[in-house]
């Protein structure tokens, strides 16, 4: 089984990481994907075929949020329309979607 986690390197992905042991195990943060380039992200997610993806991406930074018009902008990408691109794919490729939420 083929797992992915991403926002690895997070408060909430890196302690993922630490728990999950999988034989194909794979960890995507910033550094490996560039969360807000949705066409870019589907290519990846072809490439890697997880048959679970576990979501740990999230913009959380509030208070910059409501502060900074485009700050709005990138936190709606984040928070609403990465997960959707992300269970539309799950659902159509029969891979499993774990989303994190937190009270942010």
């Amino acid at each position: 089984m083929k797992i992915l986690i991403l926002g690895s390197q997070g408060s909430l992905g890196t302690q993922l990481t630490k728990v999950f042991v999988a034989p194909e195990l794979l960890t995507w943060d910033r550094a490996e994907a560039d969360f807000l380039n949705l066409p870019d992200l589907l290519v990846k997610l072809e490439i890697a075929k997880p048959d679970v993806i576990i979501n740990a991406v999230a913009y959380n930074a509030v208070d910059k949020c409501e502060a900074e018009p485009e700050e709005l902008d990138i936190a709606l990408k984040l928070n609403f329309d990465f997960p959707r691109v992300l269970a539309q794919w799950c659902d159509i490729n029969k891979a499993t979607l774990v989303h994190y939420s937190t009270d942010y």
